[in-house]
């Protein structure tokens, strides 16, 4: 119903649940992606469709996880706001476009295996550190 009538009206495709082989080419075929959540998790599938480059309009609760906004990566809308954010993307200049299509595959990068496990690997690091500079005590952080 937002989209109908509205400048993004034919630029618009819901496709509903796509098989792991199609995505691929969804991702290279889209514009934006739209995760409009009230509650949210990790959200991989945007996750997915900002390392293919395409930028995102998310709404604020997205945004906290995986910070869209911040990051230049989209725009952040109010579930409210959608419709009138899908009308200003129609008036987006390419330029733009592909300024956040980089700045989501640089986000993306943020949350790729390697740099999860990098940083998790890094924290290891600082309490086996900390273990030995103690003489190999346990310290608690809570008193008992």
């Amino acid at each position: 119903r937002m989209v109908a009538g509205s400048a993004a009206d034919g630029r618009v495709v819901l496709t509903g649940e796509v098989g792991p082989t199609d995505l691929r080419d969804v991702y290279a075929a889209a514009e934006v992606f739209v995760l409009a959540s009230r509650w949210e998790g990790l959200p991989m599938s945007l996750l997915e469709a900002l390392a293919a480059g395409v930028p995102a309009l998310v709404t604020p609760e997205v945004d906290r996880l995986v910070p869209v906004g911040a990051g230049g990566a989209g725009w952040v809308s109010t579930p409210d706001g959608l419709g009138g954010a899908l009308q200003h993307l129609a008036t987006v200049p390419d330029l733009e476009w592909s300024t956040r299509a980089a700045a989501a595959r640089e986000l993306a990068r943020n949350y790729d295996w390697d740099a999860v496990a990098a940083a998790h690997e890094q924290a290891y690091d600082a309490v086996l550190r900390r273990w030995r500079a103690g003489g190999g005590r346990v310290h608690r952080a809570v008193p008992r």
